[in-house]
């Protein structure tokens, strides 16, 4: 699973959103928390699967090596 652009954007759109609709005197440590917590759910999953396309892939070149 790649992280597409779509899915970036959908990300970064609600952070930019609130950070421009609401005023500074607005924005507590709830709403901090909040993005936050929507951040790493969002980006989380998708660095795991990242980081499992990686070792897959390495795993497969050294079996390659292996063969010859």
């Amino acid at each position: 699973m790649e992280l597409t652009l779509q899915q970036t954007l959908a990300v970064i759109y609600p952070l930019i959103a609130i950070l421009f609709l609401t005023p500074p005197i607005m924005i507590d440590a709830c709403v901090v928390g909040i993005i936050v917590t929507r951040i790493v759910v969002t980006v989380f999953p998708l660095f795991l699967a990242a980081i499992g396309q990686v070792t897959q892939v390495g795993e497969q070149l050294k079996r390659r090596v292996a063969i010859h």
